[in-house]
């Protein structure tokens, strides 16, 4: 959900973001805009499988100053349903607390439901009806499984203490079957247990893809269908992971997890565009271009997080002190 709650944010904020055109009055025909949004997550579980939606409105502000705005813009009283394949779903109304210091007086409003499984390929049809009689509508198809290759197989346990003559300095890991156009979120994290006197704390490291003049690189989202990770850098998030405490035997490593957040086409144009990711160019996010909702604008597309666990060799453990 935070993931969704970002977007979410985000597409608020771009909305009232012009690229320059010469003598552009943004205030010159104001009317009412409705917009939808929904990062539906592919989980293929059933029984855990949330989904949510918000309807917008977009108010008029004295001005040009969008911050002025206290008026609260989600909406509460739409009929929101979705068509899965061949089974309808209907979404209720949750209302949620804002932050104390919210310019906004009033709660926020989203509609979920509780149990909505999505698999590859499957055609979701969402519509949510105003009190008004406005209707916004958007299809989309959930986008094909993507399978995981991989430079080394690691099945049997991750060690970086390969022979790096014959394998390189680096393990890659491709996801085929991306569509063209779909974001990809990669992240490889290192999880593990510090035992203390009475209790045991758990804790994560990510791990850096690469070391640039002595920094460490995380990756960022990419088009890019493929992500490398130096076993060098892999080295120095062990050493890094119990963060200079000397009693090393106090922590044990237990898996190393690749994950990989994907969006389809319509998230990633959208989120590309605002992060700058499409090109150097001011945009209209509410353009045809980024918006997939029929009589009104916003995005509606599909997500999903596939998560790898990797156990780690006992050796390559115990070199850096640590128990496994």
């Amino acid at each position: 959900m935070k993931a969704t709650y970002g977007i979410v944010a985000a597409f608020v904020a771009a909305l009232f973001f012009f690229g320059c055109e010469e003598d552009f009055n943004p205030k010159a025909d104001f009317e009412d805009r409705y917009f939808l949004f929904a990062a539906f997550e592919m989980t293929r579980q059933a029984g855990a499988s949330p989904q949510y939606v918000v309807v917008n409105k977009l108010y008029d502000v004295p001005g040009l100053n969008p911050e002025l705005n206290t008026t609260e813009p989600t909406l509460p009283d739409a009929i929101v349903t979705a068509k899965l394949n061949y089974s309808m779903f209907d979404f209720q109304t949750d209302t949620l607390s804002r932050r104390p210091d919210s310019r906004y007086d009033s709660s926020t409003f989203r509609y979920s439901v509780g149990d909505m499984p999505i698999n590859p390929q499957d055609s979701i049809t969402l519509v949510a009806v105003l009190p008004d009689g406005e209707r916004l509508r958007a299809g989309v198809r959930a986008p094909h499984p993507v399978a995981l290759e991989y430079s080394l197989d690691f099945s049997a346990g991750f060690t970086a203490n390969v022979n790096r003559w014959v394998w390189g300095e680096s393990w890659t890991i491709w996801w085929r079957n991306a569509a063209e156009y779909e974001l990809a979120f990669p992240r490889m994290t290192i999880y593990y247990e510090r035992s203390g006197d009475s209790t045991t704390s758990y804790g994560s490291v990510e791990v850096p893809t690469t070391y640039a003049a002595g920094e460490p690189v995380y990756p960022s989202y990419t088009f890019d269908r493929e992500i490398s990770y130096d076993f060098a850098a892999v080295d120095s998030a062990m050493a890094n992971l119990s963060n200079g405490d000397p009693q090393k035997n106090r922590y044990r490593v237990v898996r190393m997890t690749f994950s990989l957040r994907r969006f389809d086409a319509h998230l990633s144009k959208y989120y590309s565009s605002v992060h700058g990711g499409l090109d150097d160019q001011s945009v209209r996010v509410d353009a045809t271009t980024y918006s997939n909702v029929e009589g009104g604008y916003g995005v509606v597309g599909v997500a999903e997080n596939v998560d790898i666990n990797f156990s780690i060799k006992p050796d390559y453990i115990l070199q850096f002190g640590y128990r496994y």
